[in-house]
């Protein structure tokens, strides 16, 4: 194979191939993946919201501002 000279951009190499299984099924997985994850994450929230209503001092509240962030870039798809 010779090497061509082609220019390419991160978003060509980015883009999904339509009829492509393996991209539709990539996706998918991810997908599962990432609402797992803020499943896992609204969970603890949710948790460390109980202990901070029990006036725990834990310093829970840091953790919980910080697990709000990271379910905010999951929702928003990683952009801040």
């Amino acid at each position: 194979m010779r090497k061509r000279a082609v220019e390419t951009t991160p978003e060509m190499l980015e883009r999904v191939e339509p009829g492509e299984p393996r991209e539709l099924a990539a996706l998918s997985r991810n997908l599962a993946l990432v609402q797992r994850e803020r499943a896992d994450l609204q969970r603890e929230v949710d948790h460390l919201d109980g202990l901070r209503g029990e006036n725990r001092p834990s310093g829970g509240a840091r953790a919980i501002a910080r697990l709000r962030r990271g379910v905010g870039l999951i929702r928003s798809g990683g952009r801040r």
